[in-house]
């Protein structure tokens, strides 16, 4: 957004550029585009325009709708400091100060590095949902998993192939009174001594992908015991 006389659209070097007068039309233009789906990824602000609203202003109302706008502020006076005009607009990682009269190859780069990091935070931030959306997913898909297996009748531990405690469903919990926050990430001999050498079962079953099995097993807990078979 920038002080011209008028106001079009044309592509120049692959961006859209839009030319608006003054600061008020500049914001009203951008909340219409923002209703429409559309963002900007650079304004580049005039600190006068007459006898409207000045840069300032400008800047901090088009913020007020899209934080994540680049902002560049033009400017020929030294009336007003860089150190003012970041307080007034805040954001400063997102705010440059441009001097006239500036170099067209000048601001060509600005705006391809501007318009870059712009895209960039864009992809980001959007991957970031993306990663927000399969943990969610993860968790429902943990949280159904969970149910079936507390919901089952035999005693079920989960294991690595390390022989740590990955799950702990609800028989398992009932018959040994201990929680499964009690039990995840331990070792699964150091919770139930009674099953000494039950490692190198689970060992075998996962290096070579097949059902072990320990039949007729005596489980003692306490002052329980049952016959069991352990696969």
């Amino acid at each position: 957004v920038m002080d011209e006389p008028e106001s079009n659209k044309n592509e120049v070097s692959g961006y859209e550029v839009s030319f608006i007068s003054q600061g008020k039309e500049a914001y009203e233009f951008l909340v219409e585009q923002k209703e429409l789906c559309q963002s900007y990824a650079v304004a580049f602000i005039d600190m006068r325009m007459p006898p409207g609203w000045n840069g300032i202003k400008t800047a901090q109302h088009i913020r007020s709708i899209d934080p994540d706008i680049e902002i560049v502020m033009v400017t020929a006076y030294t009336d007003i400091s860089r150190s003012q005009i970041v307080n007034e607009i805040g954001t400063p990682e997102k705010l440059l100060y441009l001097r006239k009269p500036f170099d067209g190859e000048e601001l060509s780069q600005i705006a391809l590095q501007l318009t870059t990091k712009w895209s960039l935070y864009q992809q980001e931030r959007q991957q970031r949902k993306n990663i927000e959306k399969l943990l969610k997913e993860n968790q429902e898909v943990n949280t159904y998993m969970d149910g079936i297996i507390n919901s089952m009748p035999s005693m079920l531990i989960g294991v690595s192939g390390e022989g740590w405690i990955t799950h702990w469903n609800a028989q398992i919990e009932k018959f040994t009174g201990l929680s499964q926050k009690e039990t995840l990430n331990e070792s699964i001999e150091k919770i139930l001594p009674e099953l000494e050498g039950i490692n190198n079962l689970i060992y075998r079953s996962a290096i070579r992908s097949t059902i072990e099995k320990k039949e007729k097993f005596k489980f003692k807990y306490k002052d329980e015991s049952i016959l069991c078979d352990i696969i």
